[in-house]
């Protein structure tokens, strides 16, 4: 159970006793605003001349244009919050996007890769054909040698032609492999760490716009809900006050009432005491006496 606190506040020129789960401080922050807005009122040319009950009438309308007031504020700030949520949703999902984007450029590059290692692959198959293509070759010559001793020379020099010529073909076919394949691989390289870098750069400017603009909401909204929570205490004393004053005007309409009551008996019984003494110097012979004399 909260621990109840109790000040005196001055409000309008008296001191009051109030009591609640509040500091001390916020009790004088309320008394304060009541006054505050009593003292603008007043400063207004005829009010002060108006009935009491006119004036509280006015401080009351005043509270609750106030109260109301702060309420629209908070809906309009949660409302900006709400705007300010979807668009965090609207910026997160743009990064999915990009990391898709980015996921998509590294499977391009596997698949380019891929596609290097099976023409690698055919070359290399290519290259072992063709070891296996003059091995025969060669076996075959060696056979037929005594045969043809001289068809043997004419096919060893064209068969050192033919290896020269494919041996050339197959380092050309090589080096132009692993130069396409360096390429594609330092584009690849390029590609994914530009994406990545242009995806952590958003994602960096996201979640810093994300956080600042959550961060002064938060703010803005436990404000407003402090002064909203301040306005709804005032408005609730300043009721308080005006059903005292109320009950006060009634209490001096009531007394001034029986005063008059009194105020006419008392009337009434100094007339009757004047007949009386009249009556009785008319009866009085001595009186009657005197005043022959």
């Amino acid at each position: 159970m909260s621990v109840k606190n109790y000040a005196e506040v001055l409000i309008d020129g008296k001191v009051y006793t109030l009591g609640g789960v509040e500091e001390e401080h916020y009790l004088q922050k309320v008394a304060s605003f009541i006054n505050e807005t009593s003292a603008q009122l007043k400063r207004q040319e005829g009010f002060t001349k108006q009935s009491t009950e006119y004036q509280s009438v006015m401080l009351q309308l005043n509270l609750a244009d106030a109260y109301f007031k702060s309420q629209e504020l908070v809906t309009a700030l949660e409302r900006q919050k709400n705007d300010m949520e979807k668009e965090a949703y609207s910026l997160k999902h743009e990064l999915v996007t990009l990391q898709m984007q980015a996921e998509s450029a590294a499977h391009e590059k596997a698949v380019a890769d891929q596609k290097l290692m099976d023409e690698k692959e055919r070359a290399l198959e290519e290259l072992r054909q063709l070891k296996e293509e003059l091995k025969q070759t060669k076996e075959a010559l060696e056979q037929n040698q005594q045969e043809q001793s001289g068809v043997v020379e004419q096919l060893q020099k064209e068969l050192a032609e033919v290896k020269e010529t494919s041996d050339r073909e197959l380092t050309e076919t090589r080096e132009l492999a692993e130069r396409e394949l360096k390429e594609a691989q330092e584009l690849s390289d390029r590609r994914l760490e530009e994406i990545q870098e242009s995806a952590d750069r958003k994602l960096e400017e996201i979640r810093e716009s994300a956080e600042g603009r959550l961060e002064e909401a938060q703010n803005e909204t436990a404000q407003l809900k402090s002064e909203l929570d301040q306005s709804k205490d005032e408005l609730v004393k300043a009721q308080e006050e005006l059903e005292q004053a109320k009950r006060d005007q009634t209490q001096s309409q009531d007394d001034s009432n029986r005063l008059k009551e009194q105020n006419s008996r008392l009337k009434s019984q100094i007339e009757q005491l004047r007949a009386v003494q009249a009556s009785a110097g008319a009866l009085n012979p001595m009186n009657h006496f005197n005043s022959h004399r």
